[in-house]
């Protein structure tokens, strides 16, 4: 019988653990798409911490403590000497933890980096998995991911599988909110590749997580290092949030009982001292993200779609993480570091494109679509955690016409992350 990963929250609840909302944590939530540091909706349940250690004695009862992350960056370490000693630690990490049976292994490939790095060192290795599956998107956005990942595939002469996304996106929203217990605002649009390879005879999935920000500097970006530089932690909390949702939607949505308990200055303050546990940090921006977002939001990704599978992440890797994060904050600052070690690593395949993020989806399109099947719902129209009396008259004019829809969009993300928190909660009662 498969292990599962961590024990429901709503079980915990039902052992006896109290059932009251963490209104910071929920704030930030709803503003950043994920919880941070230990946090979840709840007060009394904990999520296990960084460097955790658990104790138990008949005598004293159970401790769990945990230790931050410390500084040891290496400022001396070069660039080029930098990149040949990633590209060295990654090859040996894939090669050691490629699975005996090729055919019951599966790698998700997406049009940027992490997976391609992957499956390159998979080639070298003449490793040939049995499934390699791209997702087309939602309409927030371009099917880049299918249109590279083809690319990708026939120059390695492997076959590629390209899953159609749902056909109902508030259903893959309700069903990846029962999946992660409401903790999380991304994923969704990964349900039908999720399904297709629980489908089938796996046994193995590569994982590209944390090497965006690890190797990349997804989140090296000058306009917030100068918010935080200026201590300007309002401008910086705002700039991120959650894409599409403003703060504006978030405060209009919420019932005003929620409105107050769960607001951006509760967020605001929970968000700040987290991110303070990094302020020794080179690059503290990049930390905080690696240390929450990676660890909360995105680490859950294949541990809960493809339970009962060994899941490989190679960037994790113990040599190759505490490779990357000694790196100085200079050698990501112009994000090209993960596309030279790629280059340096299979210069044959230099001519692949990436993803071309120029090329953007209909977020507002998506969020129409979204807002019409609220409409259709009851239970959106019954949310005690929603302003009614602000919803009802928006999710009426969205019901009859598309383009009022359109307009007011924005609304969609916003009111289907506290209505998830609001559904968890009343799964306890």
């Amino acid at each position: 019988m498969a292990s599962r990963w961590a024990t429901p929250i709503v079980e915990l609840v039902q052992a006896g653990a109290s059932p009251k909302f963490d209104d910071a944590a929920v704030a930030v939530f709803l503003r950043l798409g994920y919880f941070i540091g230990d946090d979840t909706p709840f007060e009394s349940v904990r999520a296990f911490p960084v460097g955790g250690v658990l104790r138990w004695s008949l005598a004293d009862g159970l401790h769990v403590t945990g230790t931050k992350p410390g500084p040891r960056v290496d400022s001396a370490i070069g660039k080029r000497e930098a990149l040949e000693s990633y590209v060295d630690r990654f090859r040996s990490a894939v090669s050691r933890s490629l699975p005996a049976d090729q055919a019951a292994t599966v790698l998700p490939l997406s049009g940027g980096r992490d997976s391609r790095h992957i499956a390159f060192e998979m080639h070298r290795c003449g490793f040939r998995p049995g499934l390699v599956i791209s997702q087309r998107h939602f309409a927030s956005r371009s099917n880049e991911d299918a249109r590279v990942a083809a690319l990708l595939t026939e120059a390695l002469g492997w076959t590629l599988t390209t899953s159609d996304q749902a056909s109902a996106p508030l259903q893959s929203e309700h069903e990846k909110n029962r999946i992660f217990e409401s903790m999380t605002q991304e994923h969704a649009w990964f349900l039908p590749s999720a399904r297709q390879i629980r489908a089938g005879n796996y046994s193995a999935v590569f994982d590209g997580i944390a090497g965006d920000v690890l190797s990349n500097g997804l989140f090296c970006r000058a306009a917030w290092q100068a918010k935080y530089d200026a201590s300007q932690w309002p401008e910086l909390f705002r700039a991120m949030g959650v894409s599409g949702a403003p703060d504006g939607a978030i405060t209009a949505v919420l019932a005003p009982e929620f409105a107050k308990r769960w607001s951006f200055e509760a967020g605001l303050a929970r968000w700040k001292a987290e991110l303070d546990v990094h302020s020794h940090e080179d690059d503290p921006i990049s930390r905080f993200k690696f240390w929450n977002r990676t660890r909360r939001c995105i680490a859950p990704f294949a541990q809960r779609y493809l339970q009962g599978l060994d899941i490989h992440m190679p960037y994790l890797d113990a040599d190759v993480a505490d490779h990357l994060l000694s790196l100085p904050r200079r050698h990501f600052e112009s994000r090209d570091f993960h596309d030279e070690a790629i280059a340096l690593a299979a210069p044959q395949f230099a001519h692949i494109p990436y993803e071309s993020k120029s090329i953007d989806g209909d977020l507002m399109g998506h969020q129409a679509s979204l807002l019409r099947s609220m409409a259709k719902s009851p239970r959106y129209w019954r949310s005690a955690a929603l302003n009614q009396h602000w919803l009802r008259p928006r999710l009426a004019a969205a019901l009859v016409s598309r383009a009022a829809a359109r307009r007011v969009g924005w609304v969609a993300s916003a009111a289907a992350a506290a209505h998830g928190i609001e559904s968890l909660a009343a799964a306890m009662a």
